[in-house]
């Protein structure tokens, strides 16, 4: 018979403690318990005050605070709610860093939301997240942000979403840490009210813009106020404000810092080979470009060459990746951009194209057009060619022999 041994394990109560089930958590300080209280959905953290005399006040030093006023009964019970919370807070020394307030209200619900942004931005705040979702409002009702969020030292991150942005004078640095900033379908108070916002940012690294006026002199101060950028994304909508801009005025603002630069570009409303050359005049540093383009309008190879018979200086110098997606093409447009690339790039090490495969079946059937771009004379030597399908991802890799000369597709 298999013998079984038995181990009876000893647990001692750890020092201090007397009872096994004595409450361990409570005996945490106030400052822990609030980080841990952070992770948890605010409707948890609330119920917390229930627990005892003592975490009855604790929830109120929690450091972040995610809000929707559609979670509660009413409109009025979010106001009383949050103004209850922030003059408390006040009173415990509040920790609160991290605030975001997902708002429904309607016209003749009261104006709230000025009041707590000041309160938290005279604090050690680093996230504000303000969005008023529902039917826009208009533009007398839109909550006015105030002039103590222009000089938040400690703001890292800042989303305003329909709110009233006014003007202000900044002062040097207003904003010092600010990282991140989106702002969508806001006012403003007028054309200076989003430059001067904008400027007063000097490292913001990331920032998003949606619905601005189709305006000249607000695209250029735009344009200036995120000269200092290091990565940009332009979209369809904002590619199109460039070339508008571009008609009345012959050069863009100096990006000197960007050294990436994504842009999806529809162009059947307008031929971005027209302004290719000045985009690139503006980003003398450049490294990487990637063009994701929907349609191209047809140009001949003598047509490109005339247009873009000057070489940018960050083709001369940085440019080192470029990638051109293709997904409804209609002709040889995105090729001959590539080409442009190629044969003016001194110091590109890889282009990437991608096309329709519709595109592809069509000429895929004698290659000419391929070829052609493959047996280019490059400007640099190292740069490498890779096609491939942008609707399915597939790559379809084209290698020039050194011997023959000769140009094949490898499966």
């Amino acid at each position: 018979m298999e013998s079984r041994i038995e181990r009876s394990i000893c647990v001692e109560p750890l020092a201090g403690f007397s009872n096994a089930r004595e409450d361990l958590i409570s005996k945490l300080p106030e400052v822990l318990i609030s980080q841990i209280l952070s992770y948890l959905p605010t409707k948890d953290i609330v119920t917390t005050s229930v627990l005892s005399k003592r975490w009855k006040s604790i929830w109120l030093l929690i450091p972040g605070l995610d809000l929707d006023s559609c979670e509660f009964p009413d409109y009025y019970t979010f106001v009383d709610f949050m103004n209850d919370f922030l003059f408390s807070s006040r009173e415990q020394e509040s920790c609160l860093n991290k605030l975001k307030l997902s708002i429904q209200k309607d016209e003749n619900d009261p104006s709230c939301v000025t009041l707590w942004t000041d309160v938290v931005a005279r604090g050690k705040l680093t996230h504000l997240d303000v969005e008023f979702g529902g039917p826009v409002l208009m533009r007398v009702y839109c909550e006015v942000m105030p002039l103590s969020l222009y000089n938040c030292k400690t703001l890292l991150h800042l989303r305003l979403y329909r709110v009233w942005l006014r003007n202000f004078d900044p002062r040097v640095d207003s904003l010092p840490r600010l990282k991140t900033m989106r702002l969508e379908e806001n006012v403003y108070s007028n054309e200076a009210s989003l430059e001067s916002l904008i400027s007063s940012c000097p490292v913001l690294e990331d920032l998003t813009i949606v619905r601005v006026d189709d305006n000249e002199q607000m695209t250029h101060n735009f344009l200036m106020g995120i000269s200092r950028v290091r990565y940009l994304i332009v979209s369809e909508d904002m590619m199109e404000l460039i070339y508008s801009y571009l008609k009345v005025d012959s050069s863009l603002p100096q990006f000197c810092n960007l050294s990436c630069l994504k842009a999806s570009v529809w162009l059947s409303s307008f031929d971005f080979l027209d302004i290719l050359p000045k985009i690139l005049e503006s980003c003398p540093n450049l490294k990487s470009i990637v063009l994701d383009t929907t349609c191209i309008v047809d140009r001949t190879k003598e047509t490109v060459e005339r247009r873009v018979s000057s070489v940018p200086k960050c083709l001369l110098s940085s440019l080192e990746f470029v990638e051109i997606k293709n997904r409804i093409s209609v002709d040889d447009g995105a090729l001959e951009v590539a080409r442009y690339f190629v044969e003016n790039s001194v110091n590109l090490k890889k282009l990437v194209l991608g096309l329709a495969s519709s595109f592809l079946r069509m000429r895929l059937a004698k290659r000419a057009l391929l070829k052609d771009l493959l047996t280019l004379p490059r400007r640099s030597s190292m740069c490498q060619i890779e096609v491939f399908n942008a609707l399915n991802g597939r790559a379809l890799c084209y290698r020039k022999n050194k011997k023959t000369g000769r140009v094949g597709r490898i499966f």
